[in-house]
């Protein structure tokens, strides 16, 4: 458990801990985004359209128009996700992927638009 979360599959404390260094690296930067972002830590259950996958993944910070999230699967831009569960506050259940940055072996850093 992690901020009295769960971990599942690959998504560990490091990876946590990656996501809070990546979060807190886009402020030092500037904040270059249409919505503003704010620290979101929770597990996220997905899948994939039109794909047979189904994963768990970390989420990392989230706004209006999209998501940042940890996972273990390469999942390349242009697919949609589907949310299991409901995201605090976000009425949709699906995001496309925009972007996908490798961070560590078998971990990626991948940046969702809601739809």
């Amino acid at each position: 458990m992690y901020f009295g979360i769960s971990l599942a599959n690959c998504v560990s404390l490091q990876v946590f801990e990656k996501g809070y260094k990546i979060y807190k690296n886009m402020f030092i930067k500037g904040n270059l985004r249409r919505y503003t972002r704010t620290p979101f830590v929770e597990t996220l259950r997905y899948s994939v359209y039109m794909k047979k996958l189904n994963d768990t993944a970390v989420s990392v910070d989230i706004s209006t128009g999209g998501l940042g999230m940890i996972a273990c699967y390469p999942i390349e831009p242009g697919h949609t996700l589907i949310f299991e569960d409901e995201i605090t506050n976000i009425k949709t259940k699906f995001a496309v992927v925009k972007w996908i940055r490798k961070i560590n072996n078998g971990e990626y850093r991948i940046g969702l638009n809601f739809l």
